[in-house]
């Protein structure tokens, strides 16, 4: 009687693992990448609501700022079908004020949302 509760109590905590590890699949597929032939880069598009979106544009070694935004503004277009969207941008921009500080040479990935 021991031995079968032991084995029951097993087979509970093994399917409710597995529960949980498909759930957390699910999750890493909706954050699913994408990449864009023309402009080399990697970027990631969730939609928030009816017209508007998120987009995400994954800096690499090789992407720099200027690409990154005129990739943002025509994949906007694309998005949208028309001029007239707005475009917040979250995080990926940095100022600097004094020529004395040096910029941080971690950058970090363009985020932005597109409402059309």
């Amino acid at each position: 009687m021991v031995l079968l509760k032991k084995y029951f109590t097993n087979l509970i905590t093994v399917i409710f693992l597995c529960a949980c590890s498909s759930q957390n699949i699910t999750k890493v597929d909706s954050q699913k990448s994408h990449w864009d032939f023309d402009h080399q880069l990697q970027y990631r598009q969730t939609s928030l609501g009816e017209k508007l979106y998120r987009l995400e544009v994954l800096r690499n070694e090789s992407s720099d700022f200027s690409n990154m935004s005129v990739f943002l503004v025509r994949h906007s277009f694309s998005m949208c079908g028309h001029y007239g969207f707005k475009i917040k941008v979250i995080q990926g921009v940095e100022i600097f004020t004094d020529s004395m500080v040096n910029r941080n040479q971690i950058l970090r990935s363009l985020l932005a949302d597109v409402e059309c």
